[in-house]
């Protein structure tokens, strides 16, 4: 889990919904309109997501932000 401003964004659900959908991260990458790397990173905790980019996976992954935090 990463904190942001407050608030957790667990980087863990992010993979679990990846890999629920049967999605690479490259897949998840593709769809989100990010980096494969960029992902990587956020499913592992080592940087923290803007709000932009959770939404966009949020969007990707057809669920609401809500999830991740």
């Amino acid at each position: 889990n990463t904190r942001r401003g407050g608030e957790i964004m667990n980087s863990e659900r992010i993979t679990e919904l990846r890999e629920k959908k049967g999605w690479n991260k490259s897949q998840l990458a593709k769809e989100a309109g990010l980096s494969r790397s960029h992902i990587t990173k956020l499913e592992n905790g080592t940087t923290k997501g803007s709000w932009r980019a959770l939404e966009k996976i949020a969007h990707a992954l057809e669920v609401s932000i809500k999830e991740f935090l």
